[in-house]
């Protein structure tokens, strides 16, 4: 796969389970597939850290990068209350 934040995130929110770099080379991709068989998450190392840094960001900061579409609605707002215009669902 390509190496950004949208696709990665977009991967994820999807139900991915692993990421692999285009460039990764066969063993690589070997080793991957058989931790998916076993149910293993398995992300490349860049990948890994791009994760890693993403939840030991502030909440605030990282919103629009892993959710573009609540970009806006974001910098409209506080960071402490969610965007006017969201309802909230009862159950």
């Amino acid at each position: 796969m390509v190496d950004d934040d949208d696709s990665v995130f977009a991967a994820m929110r999807a139900g991915a389970r692993g990421y692999l770099l285009k460039g990764a080379d066969q063993v690589k991709i070997l080793h991957a597939v058989q931790a998916m068989a076993r149910g293993e998450a398995i992300f490349g190392p860049t990948v890994a850290q791009r994760i890693i840094e993403f939840f030991a960001a502030p909440r605030a900061a990282r919103i629009p990068a892993a959710f573009p579409e609540l970009t806006s609605a974001y910098s409209k707002s506080s960071t402490t209350s969610p965007p006017a215009t969201a309802t909230r669902h009862q159950p």
